[in-house]
């Protein structure tokens, strides 16, 4: 878990640091009040530590949550003579330490605090199997025997410990287990992951429980009946887990401290992540033009009726727009209010928009705002006996803009087919009365359809089926149960490619028409594996030289 500390006493930074680091927490050191700020906000913190004088820690708290900090703050004045616990917990603080406290009180302070986040309890005692996790005592046992794990072996299995189904990319798991100051390569990455597989390995665990998900990341394997695991939670204020294509970084200028506003961005921000919104909160207006020249922003949603906008803030907001013309700007106003209209008119802005309208409507005037050509316009047929799962991929697939064409009877599939042509197939391979893998067959040796891409999805993704799926021509697979973000990058990845084909198909016409001077040679691609999984390499080779490539392989980065 990530901390943020705020210290102004270099020697009390070093030991607080140490004692934290024996416990497995990151912790990031804030250089300075106004860099802390930042961070706390644009990075993923589960708890803030102001070990600074009383009246500088409750100034500071005050900021934090004005700013959307919605994370926990621990306020520490061990120093301080003349503490105000009472000012320092309602300016926001979830818990103050007046006087001195040793390690142990404060590391179970801080225990307590997380636990009170969850949403739902989560154990101190985590198991897989006869794997078992104790973040009370910091120890991982196998049938009993202490394993000997690296800090970041020990964090890396806390985190699909504590997250079972989701996916992690290395870059993901770097900005949650590595400070700020010291980010490593993203090899650094694969290189504990397989640290920490060995010593499982040794240990005497079977299997792996960490799965390699290509072209997503890692995550946990679906867990023995006996185990104990936290519950799956979407944190809306995390950034989104979804995909990067399309995504979307919205600025948001809203200066309402209220809780009723803080449970509102909540709501929006959780929308969002379906359409691959990432809502940045920025501070002014002057913040969002070092935010812009930072990291460019796709829109910007500015708050007309916070306390703190007033005639120099629409001023400073004229000049933003003069600087940077083609951002979309969305104002929210009060209903009815027509200076508000023209004000956002005189700035070119896209829209005027009213908090209580539902939000759906406010995410869908964002997404008419935005510049429409990354929207992907596409048709997919999905072949599925469950209707459940039609209608799943039906909700996951609308926001980004394809059309799903559903198809539950199989002895429909020709004639819909036909009538839809799609630029992708989904099928299911466990369907009654009909094999997948005889549909993905028949479809490769159809004249018409034989180049269209296809997805599997199957509930026994074992090494022996994949092989079969993919010699009878499937593309790509998925698991069930199925996981969202997977499936969006696999459909998303498979119809970027689609205009190529199509441009492939037309250069191929060109030549049948149009006698070749010369005869075609025969050509074989090239293709490099790189995987640290023997097993792995081995099975793709085998899929591979049966479609015609030439293979060479290499188990690291380095090597390739």
């Amino acid at each position: 878990m990530r901390i943020l500390l705020f210290e102004v006493d270099p020697v009390g930074q070093t030991s607080l640091t140490e004692a934290l680091a024996h416990y497995h927490y990151q912790v990031n050191i804030a250089p300075d009040r106004q860099t802390g700020l930042e961070w706390a906000i644009a990075h993923s913190y589960e708890l803030a530590v102001l070990n600074v004088p009383s009246s500088e820690g409750i100034s500071l708290c005050r900021q934090l949550r004005d700013r959307g900090y919605e994370k926990l703050i621990l306020l520490l004045a061990a120093c301080d003579p003349n503490p105000d616990i009472i000012a320092g917990l309602d300016a926001g603080a979830d818990d103050y330490i007046a006087g001195s406290c040793d390690i142990s009180e404060l590391m179970a302070r801080i225990r307590a605090l997380l636990r009170r986040r969850e949403a739902a309890f989560i154990p101190a005692v985590l198991t897989w199997g006869d794997l078992c996790f104790n973040s009370a005592s910091a120890e991982v046992t196998y049938r009993g025997q202490i394993l000997s794990l690296t800090p970041k072996e020990y964090n890396l299995l806390e985190l699909f410990l504590r997250n079972p189904q989701r996916i992690f990319s290395r870059s993901a798991i770097i900005d949650r287990l590595w400070s700020l100051d010291t980010l490593p390569t993203e090899n650094a990455v694969t290189t504990h992951i397989k640290g920490l597989r060995q010593q499982l390995k040794i240990a005497g665990m079977p299997v792996d429980l960490i799965e390699t998900v290509y072209g997503l990341g890692y995550r946990l394997k679906a867990s023995p009946k006996n185990s104990t695991l936290a519950e799956t939670s979407e944190e809306p204020s995390e950034k989104p887990i979804l995909p990067t294509h399309p995504k979307f970084k919205i600025g948001l200028i809203d200066g309402d401290p209220s809780e009723e506003n803080r449970a509102w961005l909540k709501n929006l921000q959780s929308a969002g992540v379906r359409w691959g919104f990432y809502f940045k909160q920025i501070a002014n207006v002057n913040q969002a033009a070092i935010a812009i020249a930072k990291t460019p922003l796709d829109a910007l949603l500015v708050n007309f009726n916070a306390p703190d906008f007033d005639e120099n803030c629409f001023n400073e907001l004229q000049e933003l727009v003069a600087q940077f013309p083609n951002l979309p700007v969305l104002a929210f106003t009060e209903p009815d209010s027509w200076l508000d209209r023209i004000a956002i008119s005189r700035l070119g802005g896209s829209q005027c928009l009213q908090k209580n309208q539902p939000t759906e409507h406010i995410i869908r005037a964002i997404a008419n705002a935005l510049p429409q050509n990354p929207v992907i316009e596409a048709t997919v047929m999905a072949v599925n006996d469950d209707p459940l799962v039609l209608c799943e991929l039906e909700h996951l697939l609308q926001p980004w803009g394809i059309r799903l064409v559903q198809l539950s009877d199989p002895q429909f599939f020709w004639s819909t087919l036909g009538e839809t042509a799609p630029d992708l197939l989904i099928l299911d391979l466990e369907m009654p009365g009909l094999r997948g893998i005889e549909l993905c067959r028949a479809v490769r040796q159809d004249r018409k359809w034989g180049d269209l891409p296809m997805i599997a999805v199957t509930a026994t993704p074992d090494t022996e089926l994949i092989h079969q799926v993919f010699i009878a021509g499937v593309d790509d697979f998925v698991s069930k149960p199925i996981v969202g973000p997977e499936l969006i990058t696999r459909v998303v990845s498979r119809l970027d490619r689609v205009p190529l084909r199509y441009q492939l198909e037309q250069i191929r016409l060109k030549s049948v028409k149009q006698p070749l001077k010369e005869p075609l040679k025969e050509y074989q691609a090239n293709l490099l594996l790189v995987d640290d999984q023997p097993n792995n390499l081995r099975t793709l080779t085998a899929i591979l030289n049966g479609q015609g490539y030439k293979i060479r392989k290499a188990t690291s980065g380095e090597n390739a």
